[in-house]
């Protein structure tokens, strides 16, 4: 079984590094997710874009893991029932996007939020 990927943001609004790139060579693609909400109160949205969630150096280079990975073209979407919710709530992605991240509308100083994805087909560790 996969171990499942983890981002967790807590006490503040926005969207935290990294985001889940997701692996289309993986049959079936399949994404199961769920986002824990705890401690406080807030509002969370999980997104997923079609677009190259990276930006490029000015040599065309990839920018990796970089806080302009969020400043690029790519346009986010909301996932479909993954939106504005104030609890815990799972999800899933049967159709693979180019990416997915965690995008804290709201929170007191108390709360967290934790997004775990698994991806099905992903075999090891």
């Amino acid at each position: 079984m996969a171990s499942p990927w983890t981002t967790s943001i807590r006490g503040t609004t926005g969207v935290p590094l990294p985001f889940f790139t997701v692996n289309p060579h993986v049959a079936p693609v399949n994404l199961g997710l769920i986002v824990y909400q705890s401690g406080g109160t807030g509002m969370y949205i999980v997104q997923h874009t079609f677009d190259s969630p990276f930006d490029r150096s000015s040599t065309g280079q990839l920018i990796y893991a970089t806080p302009s990975a969020f400043v690029s073209t790519a346009r986010w979407n909301n996932h479909s029932t993954l939106s504005s919710l104030t609890s815990t709530a799972d999800g899933n992605y049967a159709y693979p996007p180019a990416a997915v991240r965690l995008n804290v509308v709201s929170a007191d100083g108390n709360a967290v939020f934790e997004l775990k994805i698994i991806q099905a087909g992903i075999a090891g560790n």
